[in-house]
């Protein structure tokens, strides 16, 4: 997948928000990345909804303290930290869906990963096929390069077959673990091909 992309890979920008839990005050730490991390969810509307809104509890050493909090010395219990994009990585992103839960089981719900998404379209997903992260197969779905939306190609090891759009999307919907979005060639340069 990596290699379908554009060299060198651009990054965009994450933001991790955290809140001190004594004084509601907040801390914002950009960072850049280039393959997201996403719960599943039904579809990638609701994926990346999740992903944006789900808050992670922080305590013990882990716990923020406001400059605020420590001129009053006061230690929360608590802090809570949730991440957003700021900005879309300009020459696509690398959807990570997490597919396995931390009991090593895989999670098998279906994701509907729409073949165009704004701007970008979808040009290949890593497959995983199995029951478990102890186990399986990978393969991949690849769309042919140009335009055209319909012809897929299901790459397993040395075999390479050809397949429909239906039939690529139903097989990413039902087992993808990575998904490649790019945007189209008349976007590449756009910051706003999401959209």
């Amino acid at each position: 997948l990596l290699d379908m992309w554009n060299d060198p890979i651009q990054t965009g920008d994450l933001d991790s928000v955290v809140k001190c839990g004594a004084t509601d005050d907040i801390s914002v730490v950009t960072e850049p990345f280039c393959v997201l991390s996403l719960p599943l969810a039904p579809d990638l509307a609701q994926s990346l909804h999740q992903f944006e809104n789900q808050e992670e509890e922080l305590t013990g050493e882990n716990v923020w303290i406001s400059e605020k909090a420590r001129q009053r010395r006061v230690t929360p219990a608590r802090s809570l930290k949730s991440m957003r994009v700021r900005r879309w990585p300009p020459g696509g992103v690398l959807l990570h869906l997490k597919r396995f839960s931390n009991a090593r089981r895989k999670l098998g719900a279906p994701v509907e990963l729409p073949a165009r998404w704004g701007r970008a379209r979808l040009a290949a997903a890593a497959l995983h096929w199995g029951g478990g992260a102890q186990g399986g197969h990978y393969t991949a779905a690849v769309r042919a390069a140009g335009d055209d939306d319909d012809t897929w190609y299901h790459c397993d090891d040395s075999s390479v077959t050809p397949m429909t759009a239906e039939e690529a999307l139903d097989r990413v919907r039902q087992q993808a673990y990575l998904a490649l979005y790019l945007p189209q060639a008349s976007e590449s340069s756009s910051l706003d091909w999401w959209r």
